[in-house]
């Protein structure tokens, strides 16, 4: 079980507006697949986990509004002997923002999909860096909501 921690950097596309998370936290629990053939063994599962400030357009003024969402993930990354490894990812989540939910959409269910690299000591593929994009298309009531973020974080073993 690998855990990871770090900061994301989020915008959202909502109607005609495009709102600014400019410091998320992130956590992560993943786990690998353990298997031993050659595509296989670099696949994984991880859970994560996010919360923040939103900074959302007002009528009269600019407001924090806070966000939170929760996804299962799927990914795979190939187990080299470098110091970097090149991660993609696919997975499925909900989303929950202040901002949001006034305009009538608490729930947003989203698809994450993205790309990052691993950047690791060499023989000790627990403790790394991941440094990635990810792009997700949040499925509302009347329309789709857009969203990409930025993530730096740093992982752990427990």
């Amino acid at each position: 079980m690998d855990l990871q921690a770090g900061f994301l950097t989020m915008f959202l596309f909502a109607s005609d507006e495009i709102l600014l998370a400019p410091i998320g936290i992130e956590g992560t629990m993943g786990f690998q697949s353990g298997l031993t053939a050659p595509f296989f063994r670099g696949l994984g599962m991880e859970t994560r986990g996010t919360f923040g400030m939103m900074i959302a357009p007002d009528v009269n003024s600019i407001g924090l509004t806070p966000f939170g969402s929760l996804d299962l993930t799927g990914y795979w990354r190939p187990l080299v002997s470098g110091r970097c490894a090149p991660v993609l990812f696919f997975g499925i989540g909900n989303f929950w923002s202040g901002y949001t939910s006034e305009e009538g959409n608490k729930n947003i269910l989203f698809i994450r999909t993205g790309f990052a690299f691993d950047l690791m000591r060499k023989h000790r593929m627990h403790e790394l860096a991941r440094v990635g994009i990810n792009i997700q298309l949040g499925l509302c009531k009347d329309e789709q909501i857009g969203m990409v973020s930025i993530m730096m974080r740093r992982g752990f073993q427990m």
